[in-house]
């Protein structure tokens, strides 16, 4: 496709958590096949790679990604004693800050949307302006996980909750394309990274023991990929497992009833299976994920044609 043929993009990014990392592909597959995206909307993790695309950062995002690993992403976490989540989140948003310089919405090089929910007044909230931390912030909070964010005596909590696939929020020009990605699809692919690799290293088996140490502490809480015969199936039989197995099949049908009123052009659907809320370690394969979902979605499109 010729730079004069460019084709516009309202991208819609779906929640998801991990499998979100899918979106870093698909934005590079957009990109490399000659579309432009002229507007961004996400909820949850769809949130921040949104905003952080429409910032300039992804190319750095996706770096410090890609250096995670399993003990990393723990150290990420900052555990808190609260009856409202068991996470803060704030210890990830301060290590986004280092590499995205932009602090308002309205400053962002493209528009952009984040969507939250007022978990009092029971209203979704939009956010396209404003602080733009803060608006992530409270677009990831899943209940009972993250912390929700409180604000103008506003509880705000995960944008995923009534609206996981925004489509009815992105910014539309004419003449552009729908792109959507959902994370939560009952679909497999032969991409599917495996979540049961073997160590293939001494540090990775310290790494692996390190790990398994603070398992046995938390119990239940861990949030990472359980044992063998649990992986068979995308549900992890402890506490955080159950909690986000319902969670995912609650925005499921949310998803689906938003798709009956708009339909995208370019429809990519990640496989729920591929990966588990925290498995942020997990990079590498769910960027190519996304890029190789992409592109079988745009080849459906272009091959159909308009």
């Amino acid at each position: 496709m010729a730079a004069s043929e460019k084709r516009k993009v309202a991208l819609v990014l779906g929640s998801g958590g991990a499998r979100g990392l899918a979106h870093i592909g698909v934005i590079e597959a957009l990109e490399e096949r000659g579309y432009e995206i002229t507007s961004i909307s996400g909820a949850s993790i769809g949130s921040v790679i949104g905003g952080v695309y429409a910032a300039g950062s992804l190319p750095d995002y996706k770096k410090w990604i890609l250096s995670l690993d399993r003990r990393k992403v723990f150290g990420l976490m900052d555990f808190t004693i609260s009856s409202h989540g068991f996470i803060k989140g704030e210890r990830v948003i301060e290590e986004m800050k280092q590499f995205v310089s932009v602090e308002h919405i309205e400053d962002l090089k493209i528009p952009f949307s984040a969507v939250a929910v007022d978990i009092e007044n029971q209203e979704e909230v939009i956010f396209s302006e404003g602080n733009l931390w803060n608006a992530i912030r409270a677009s990831v909070a899943i209940p009972s996980v993250l912390t929700p964010v409180m604000q103008d005596d506003r509880i705000l909590v995960d944008g995923g909750v009534v609206n996981p696939l925004p489509v009815n929020r992105v910014k539309r020009t004419e003449g552009d394309l729908l792109a959507a990605v959902d994370l939560n699809a009952l679909v497999d692919h032969p991409t599917n990274p495996s979540s049961n690799e073997v160590a293939s290293d001494d540090a990775e088996h310290e790494q692996s023991k390190f790990l398994d140490s603070i398992r046995e502490r938390i119990g239940d809480w861990w949030p990472f990929n359980g044992d063998k015969e649990e992986q068979q199936s995308h549900v992890k039989k402890n506490y955080l497992g159950i909690l986000n197995a319902s969670f995912e099949m609650m925005q499921d049908r949310v998803a689906q009833l938003a798709m009956e009123q708009y339909t995208p052009q370019i429809f990519i659907q990640v496989p729920r299976k591929s990966a588990s809320t925290f498995d942020f370690y997990m990079g590498e394969k769910l960027i190519q994920m996304g890029k190789d979902l992409a592109n079988e979605a745009i080849d459906k499109y272009e091959n159909k044609g308009d």
